[in-house]
């Protein structure tokens, strides 16, 4: 990779909350790209590229989701690009970004995402849809949910560090503040 600085600038995020009847999907990415370009202090026509992570397409009901986003943040005809990775999609985006610039593809690029998980599913169908992000021929098959996963990965920690249920449950605490 080059040897080129890479930096945040801003950041933007909506107003957290169990329900936003007020906004769509699309209304909250516009909500937090305009945060982020507010706190950036750029204007949005001056960026480059777009990289949309959401997990699913199925809570939406909608596919190509990100070229949407990117429509409705007025970024089109500038190329966007979606990465999705399970839990991990956000973090993704962030890594994909920074190789975006360190690689010298771009210059600038705005990361956004957006999820109403559950929103417009029941309960049950919100699961089924969680479950589709795991191996559906192996996993989602025998059962398998991310609650089990994260508890196996939780029992490895504690087996190989020493780590007890005290400690993970201070980080539980740790979490239900930051909610």
């Amino acid at each position: 990779m080059s040897e080129r600085d890479v930096v945040v600038v801003g950041g933007g995020l909506t107003k957290f909350a169990a329900e936003r009847a007020d906004a769509s999907v699309r209304d909250l990415v516009v909500e937090a790209v305009m945060s982020a370009v507010e706190d950036a202090g750029v204007d949005l026509h001056d960026v480059e590229h777009g990289l949309t992570s959401y997990e699913s397409d199925h809570f939406n009901r909608q596919m190509t989701l990100g070229a949407i986003f990117h429509d409705h943040i007025g970024m089109v005809p500038k190329p966007n690009v979606r990465v999705e990775g399970g839990g991990a999609t956000g973090a993704l985006a962030l890594r994909t970004a920074f190789a975006y610039i360190k690689s010298g593809l771009c210059d600038s690029i705005i990361v956004y995402g957006g999820e109403t998980n559950g929103k417009s599913v029941t309960s049950a169908t919100a699961q089924q849809f969680f479950a589709l992000s795991s191996d559906a021929d192996w996993e989602m098959m025998v059962g398998g949910t991310y609650t089990a996963y994260y508890a196996a990965m939780m029992r490895a920690h504690m087996s190989r560090y020493g780590t007890t249920e005290r400690q993970f449950a201070r980080v539980a605490v740790k979490n239900r503040r930051n909610a």
